[in-house]
């Protein structure tokens, strides 16, 4: 007995009603009946000419790594763009997304995190402005089809062997990593050539590419050319973790995000730091976030308690990071490596501020400077 949308095969997750056998492991998508099979849905698909407008050109090392995509298609099916934050994944897409417009191509952008999306579908909205550029999120689930789908991976049950390009952003990103339900509606979902996209992939990722099932193209060199920012890490008690990070804040000018492991944490810290500077905090349980990083972006407030939510996707100009508690089992080597990369992402703000408080440096603090160092040793920055 096998799920016709999820795989799933653990007959602990079938249950039976009037009609058959269907499936509960994937039943928040809609009920699927084991005898049932998933239809393709009819999407627009034109062929469309359009020019990129970007307000800066691409470097010769984005330029390089959009040809080797281009070359690795030739062999793979799947192909693997591993690069550091900030370092350009996003324009490295363009080519490919403007080619297969133009071939009469659907063409889907997904990610992990509703925040993203809302980025990244302005992102490409700026690049094609002449498109209908969807997003498809928590929100805005009205329309569902477009000239370039931008979605988060759990709406991928609706596009089942819709697109002929599928873009994978940042896959090792919570909830999508570890998921086995939301990375089998991302393979339903491709009928030609997968993307994927990230800083911090997975080892079996790269195991992939070892054994020829992938290809992959290394992007270490951000296109300001200034080097990544290393962490520096302090150990402190926790309170003091906290004194430190207020001081950085009132001292050291800018926007700062500072990164608590609990929203607790960081609804506790805007109720008690409300009085003595302009801040507010950031959680999956916050209402109107995008209204709220819209006020960050213009500057209405300086400083902004985060959890995780704020890891990826995010661009700041000149924002700093301070991440508390850093010993917490909730930061692992990626996400260090992703809240440390929002630091130094524009070109008129290159550089800025990281640091790690913890009680104890951990093996994931350790191997988070350590993939920094190398990355900008093999983007030939010292």
């Amino acid at each position: 007995m096998r799920c016709p949308r999820c795989r799933n095969e653990d007959r602990r997750y079938f249950h039976q009603d009037y009609k058959g056998f269907y499936c509960r492991k994937c039943i928040r998508f809609g009920k699927i009946y084991v005898h049932e099979t998933l239809q393709q849905k009819p999407l627009y698909k034109p062929k469309i000419q359009t020019q990129m407008h970007l307000d800066y050109e691409l470097t010769s090392v984005q330029q390089d790594a959009i040809a080797k995509v281009e070359l690795l298609y030739e062999h793979h099916n799947k192909v693997l763009v591993y690069a550091a934050c900030g370092a350009g994944k996003t324009e490295i897409t363009l080519v490919q997304i403007q080619q297969h417009l133009a071939a009469g191509k659907k063409v889907g952008y997904a990610i992990a995190r509703r925040q993203v999306v809302i980025e990244i579908a302005k992102r490409l909205s700026e690049a094609f402005p002449n498109i209908h550029v969807v997003k498809v999120c928590g929100g805005y689930t009205n329309v569902v089809d477009g000239d370039l789908i931008v979605c988060t991976t759990h709406q991928l049950y609706r596009y089942h062997k819709c697109f002929d390009l599928l873009i994978l952003d940042e896959m090792d990103a919570f909830p999508f990593a570890n998921n086995d339900v939301l990375q089998q509606l991302a393979y339903n979902a491709c009928c030609g050539k997968l993307l994927l996209l990230s800083a911090t992939p997975e080892s079996s990722h790269f195991q992939e590419v070892k054994d020829g099932y992938m290809g992959q193209v290394s992007v270490f060199e951000r296109p300001h050319k200034q080097p990544l920012v290393v962490p520096k890490v302090y150990r402190l008690p926790f309170a003091m973790q906290m004194v430190v990070s207020l001081l950085l804040v009132l001292f050291k000018k800018g926007k700062w995000i500072v990164f608590m492991p609990k929203i607790t944490q960081v609804e506790r810290m805007e109720k008690l730091c409300k009085h003595i500077c302009r801040c507010r905090s950031i959680s999956s349980k916050t209402k109107q976030k995008d209204e709220l990083m819209e006020s960050f972006n213009r500057g209405d407030f300086n400083l902004v308690f985060a959890t995780t939510i704020l890891e990826r996707g995010i661009t700041i100009k000149g924002v700093n990071v301070a991440i508390v508690s850093g010993e917490h089992k909730v930061y692992t080597k990626a996400s260090l490596i992703q809240m440390v990369g929002r630091v130094g992402r524009k070109f008129d703000a290159p550089t800025g501020f990281a640091y790690i408080f913890c009680k104890e440096k951990t093996k994931e603090i350790v191997a988070c400077q350590k993939e920094i160092i190398m990355m900008n040793r093999k983007a030939k920055i010292v």
